[in-house]
């Protein structure tokens, strides 16, 4: 979904060497989380340099974590939190950090406050900015009432209304980018290698026992839904995760009398999540909201049956190939022991899921996302 293209040159790719990356999260979380993936911010290797704007005091050493840039040389600036105090010296520092490195790019994967001063950046120095939007936020804003993430929507317009391209994870948050002003948009999905999930697993529908969700133990995250459908089915379920509704999910099981068979585990690293899921008869999550959601594809590669929230997002990724339903414990109860009960069910969606799960394959998006790069209209910085 692109608009306005014709308005766009494509450049020499060969001429692109820098890109400046403002960071959601520090490095170190992400490390932390497992979540370091190959070449993620420089698709294709077409950057010869990766720099990192990280808003934390210090941040990890970029050896550490030097393959989410590739082939190419990673160099990370921890510049400190932002709050209204800082904030006119984090600009100052930012705007300097910048204007010496002399990028070609600057994206940000977050349409907020690090959206806000990446665009405005890059209005400062002549440099073209892009944004990554993950989610349509004014559904998050349906269950997070808390005044600071309200008002973030106005810093949510100015980002979105002023970078030079957007870029949505999908379909369904495109309108929202509209609704906040956004004139040039493409849609790419998250990266998912999917060969990693490959599963030489047989599955045929027998002995349909284990269940796995994989999402931040939140209120939206709807765990207690899941924890209630396995009540009576004797099947158990492992929760991956971690968040503010641990300790009442964990009170749940025991309430219900199904301590030992929900399992908490807070974190995978992402090389290692695929035995999980090679362990897994079932796929299961009863989210609110999502904006693209990982574990889906991540589950249709390894051969697992979908049972999920029927929401826009989740319904633009399986597209019929997963069962979908309300958030209520008593369907996705039902929906389990259908899948338990019928192989040939069970086989059809395993074997659909694995089909359409190649429309997300990294290299495929990677080759997308290197392309974008190539059309964004790149100057010099007004030095």
């Amino acid at each position: 979904m692109r608009e306005d293209q014709k308005s766009f040159e494509s450049v020499n790719l060969d001429k692109m060497k820098k890109i400046v990356i403002f960071l959601t999260d520090s490095m170190r979380t992400y490390y932390s989380k497992g979540e370091i993936k190959e070449r993620y911010y420089n698709p294709r290797n077409i950057f010869d340099e990766v720099h990192m704007i990280s808003f934390c005091d210090k941040d990890i050493d970029p050896k550490e974590v030097a393959e989410v840039a590739g082939n190419a040389k990673l160099s990370i600036y921890a510049v400190g939190s932002i709050n209204i105090f800082s904030l006119p010296f984090v600009l100052a520092k930012i705007l300097s950090l910048i204007k010496k490195i002399s990028p070609d790019v600057i994206r940000a994967y977050d349409p907020s406050v690090r959206g806000a001063i990446a665009v405005w950046c890059g209005k400062k120095l002549g440099i073209d900015t892009a944004i990554s939007l993950h989610a349509n936020l004014d559904e998050q804003r349906l269950f997070d009432k808390n005044i600071k993430f309200r008002l973030r929507m106005f810093i949510e317009k100015y980002s979105l209304s002023n970078a030079d391209e957007v870029i949505c994870v999908s379909e369904h948050i495109v309108p929202y980018a509209r609704r906040c002003g956004a004139k040039n948009i493409t849609v790419i999905y998250n990266r998912v290698d999917i060969k990693r999930f490959g599963n030489d697993r047989k599955r045929d529908g027998l002995n349909v026992k284990e269940i796995l969700s994989v999402a931040r133990l939140e209120s939206p995250k709807y765990q207690e839904c899941l924890i209630r459908a396995i009540e009576d089915t004797g099947m158990n379920l492992t929760l991956i995760g971690s968040g503010d509704m641990e300790n009442y999910l964990r009170d749940l099981t025991v309430k219900l009398g199904l301590f030992g068979r929900v399992r908490f585990i807070k974190s995978v690293p992402n090389k290692d999540i695929r035995s999980y899921y090679s362990a897994a008869d079932i796929f299961a999550i009863a989210t609110y909201y999502e904006g693209f959601c990982i574990p889906v594809i991540e589950a249709m590669a390894s051969g697992i049956p979908v049972v999920a929230s029927d929401i826009p997002s989740i319904k633009e990724v399986t597209r019929g190939v997963g069962i979908l339903l309300r958030n209520e414990p008593h369907l996705f109860r039902d929906a389990f022991i259908k899948l338990r009960d019928d192989k040939g069910l069970y086989a059809g969606l395993s074997e659909s899921g694995k089909e359409r799960v190649l429309l997300f394959d990294s290299e495929s998006l990677e080759e997308k996302e290197k392309n974008f790069y190539g059309r964004l209209r790149v100057h010099p910085a007004k030095m």
